[in-house]
């Protein structure tokens, strides 16, 4: 890795140099940001293309053009596989910081997946085993506790692209199952029984002598609760949109999904608030500056 920085330094100073390896590789090296954590994985991915796309010799080519320290063939072999564990990583960070679609609800589906795919990869390495080790233990250092959580759990189970899918175990499966059937049902109970019904009632042309068949009705809140929660975890779509079907499922959703799994937008609408609030427009109101953070944030709108 230290290599890899004496690559990346040496492009970022000098367009030179920066030039030669476009000239050998055609394509530029990419230089960690220190305000952007996986940029530091897309760095040494970059370094990594060089060897997929070429070979190990045109790599050490570039480093003898620019003068740098020349990659052993362990070192090559370590920083591809750091380069197959860190993506797994790097993929489930993007997801959570992301600013579209990024509900609470895709934090625990991440945090399982993510910890799937590191023991998968750790099968087949030979010298980053203990990187996937140490990311293994900081997840679980990180998230201790989470998977516990009846808010987190819901905000999982009512989102349509997960649902039960990301619980694997049989038991915790049913137990999961439980803890949606008495959710809806305790919502439910929160709505008046007489909007219920006029949100449930629907008039029929053809049932005027419906009076006639007096039969016994055996229709309860809970078997109907039970009939809406079966349906929703038989759906097949997987888009928010198939929700107003479901509108308990769909309350519970809104209410647990509400809150971001990262802080990563608001950091960036600090950073975009940072070149709106300039020194020269230091005497900007309050309602101006909001007003002006607010258009600059949604511009694409």
């Amino acid at each position: 890795l230290g290599k890899c920085s004496g690559l990346w330094n040496k492009t970022s100073r000098s367009t030179t140099a920066s030039e030669a390896v476009h000239d050998d590789v055609k394509f530029a090296l990419l230089v960690p940001i220190i305000t952007r954590w996986s940029s530091y994985y897309y760095a040494v991915d970059k370094v990594c293309d060089i060897v997929r796309k070429y070979s190990e010799t045109t790599l050490n080519n570039v480093c003898t053009t620019l003068s740098v320290a020349l990659f052993r063939p362990i070192d090559i072999s370590f920083i591809m596989e750091y380069s197959k564990v860190m993506q797994t990583m790097a993929q489930a960070l993007d997801i959570l910081q992301s600013e579209e679609k990024c509900y609470m609800g895709i934090l625990l589906p991440t945090i399982v997946s993510l910890k799937k795919q590191l023991l998968k990869t750790r099968e087949n390495l030979k010298l980053a085993s203990p990187l996937v080790d140490a990311l293994l233990t900081g997840v679980e250092k990180r998230f201790s506790g989470y998977l516990g959580r009846n808010d987190l759990i819901l905000s999982s189970l009512t989102h349509p692209q997960f649902r039960l899918r990301w619980v694997e175990d049989t038991d915790l499966k049913e137990t999961t199952r439980q803890l949606l059937m008495r959710a809806m049902t305790d919502e439910s109970e929160r709505v008046s029984p007489v909007l219920q019904n006029d949100e449930l009632m629907v008039v029929d042309a053809g049932s005027h002598d419906d009076s006639f068949f007096s039969f016994e009705e055996n229709v309860s809140s809970g078997s109907t609760i039970l009939a809406e929660m079966d349906m929703f975890l038989a759906e097949t779509s997987r888009d928010i949109g198939c929700l107003i079907h479901y509108p308990t499922v769909k309350t519970l959703f809104l209410r647990y999904n509400t809150g971001m799994p990262s802080s990563a937008p608001v950091e960036r609408l600090f950073s975009l608030g940072g070149q709106i609030l300039t020194p020269r427009r230091n005497r900007l109101s309050d309602g101006h500056f909001e007003m002006q953070l607010l258009l600059r944030a949604n511009k694409e709108i």
